[in-house]
């Protein structure tokens, strides 16, 4: 869960500190890397007579959480919403999850790693910096982060406040 949070938290500080426009596409891009793999993984241990096609979706769930895979996964998720919508959604939920991408390379892992060039390569890679987890001690301190810049938001930004209503309308 803590994990989450952090990919949520980077999230929320890019798009807080520069254009606020498509924030809650990237934000859910940010989570979408982890919720497949997690959905693919409950779908393999959930039966203990697992057939090949569910060896496949357990497959498929992990190449999701590369960036060929995230680039799929954005463009497939942008055709469900009306045409006008379509590009900033796919350029926020994209930027979401190579958020979460370059997130999960500096971590250290049990594993081998991720695949940056998937399905070109089958070579893992990782920066190896902080251990994954530690992005519990970490949290406090991207939380801090958020908190401050939400009160203390950009002057480009100050003008905005919920549900797009500008300070003058509120008055």
């Amino acid at each position: 869960m803590a994990d989450l949070l952090t990919h949520l938290c980077s999230a929320y500080l890019v798009k807080r500190l520069s254009v606020q426009r498509g924030m809650t596409f990237c934000m859910m891009g940010s989570i979408a890397p982890d919720i497949t793999r997690s959905l693919g993984f409950f779908i393999f241990k959930l039966d203990p007579s697992i057939t090949l096609f569910e060896e496949r979706v357990f497959f498929l769930s992990f190449a999701l959480h590369t960036p060929f895979g995230m680039l799929l996964t954005s463009y497939f998720f942008a055709l469900l919403f009306p045409l006008r919508c379509r590009k900033l959604f796919f350029w926020n939920f994209l930027l979401g999850q190579w958020l979460h991408f370059l997130i999960d390379m500096l971590q250290l892992h049990w594993g081998p790693g991720y695949r940056w060039a998937f399905p070109f390569s089958h070579h893992y890679h990782e920066f190896g910096l902080i251990h994954a987890d530690d992005s519990l001690l970490y949290l406090p301190v991207w939380l801090t982060l958020c908190a401050l810049a939400w009160r203390f938001p950009p002057e480009r930004n100050k003008k905005l406040m919920p549900l797009n209503i500008t300070t003058e309308d509120s008055a």
